[in-house]
């Protein structure tokens, strides 16, 4: 028996309704990133489909060894993601109340798909490489990505979407160095750079009255090169 309040993909029902719906259109026309086609009643919907990309596992450099990830509670994302796009296709409002009715006011449907970007920026790269080259005869093309977590990962892969004109939005990737939107127009993401989060830090700090000797130990990556720059520049500004 399902517990009270717990949550079944069974229950996401638009999803695969609208992926039946794009397999078996005969009619499809491409107008930027929507794939436009016919529902069940004959009307004319856009179908936006986005590829997620979070680490379901972790590929470990030094051995080649693939480990289960369970950190950020990946896999509940996935199910939140689904339920999003449910919520956005039925005009559901139970969690975010301006979302109810948008299906009455908004032709657009949403269809997901997941890629395991196993913590690894060329794996995530190559994986949205090979998305974008896709055959829209054969398999449906993006029209917009969603991660990755790490910054280190996001920074390359916004670059591929962005140049070929997807949008691309990150849960967790703070590194200050995407908030250049020269190098990355359309990127966008849910959370806070690291210069939001560097100047509270070195408050603290001051108000703990360390003043002198700070070192800052970090990861040899885009996301702690860039978090320990913010906190650097931040320290010596105040």
């Amino acid at each position: 028996a399902q517990r009270k309040g717990s949550f079944s993909l069974s229950k996401i029902k638009s999803l695969s309704q609208h992926e039946k719906l794009h397999a078996n259109a005969t009619n499809k026309i491409r107008i930027e990133n929507v794939d436009v086609i016919l529902d069940d009643k004959g009307e004319e919907i856009g179908i936006c489909h986005v590829p997620l990309f979070l680490p379901l596992s972790d590929l470990v450099r030094e051995t080649g060894e693939i480990r289960p990830y369970t950190d950020f509670d990946t896999f509940q994302g996935v199910g939140a993601a689904f339920l999003a796009m449910q919520h956005l296709n039925t005009g559901d409002g139970r969690i975010v109340k301006e979302v109810q009715g948008l299906n009455e006011r908004c032709n657009i449907r949403f269809t997901p798909e997941v890629h395991d970007s196993q913590l690894s920026e060329s794996n995530a790269v190559s994986q949205a490489i090979d998305i974008i080259s896709r055959n829209p005869e054969q398999e449906k093309l993006p029209c917009a990505f969603l991660g990755a977590f790490r910054s280190a990962v996001s920074i390359p892969l916004s670059i591929i979407t962005g140049l070929k004109g997807y949008p691309q939005l990150s849960p967790l990737s703070t590194s200050a160095q995407l908030d250049n939107k020269n190098q990355f127009p359309l990127f966008g993401r849910l959370i806070p750079s690291d210069d939001g989060t560097a100047m509270p830090l070195v408050k603290f700090l001051q108000k703990i009255d360390v003043r002198n000797g700070l070192a800052i130990l970090h990861t040899n990556d885009a996301y702690g090169n860039a978090y320990a720059l913010g906190v650097q520049m931040v320290a010596t500004e105040i």
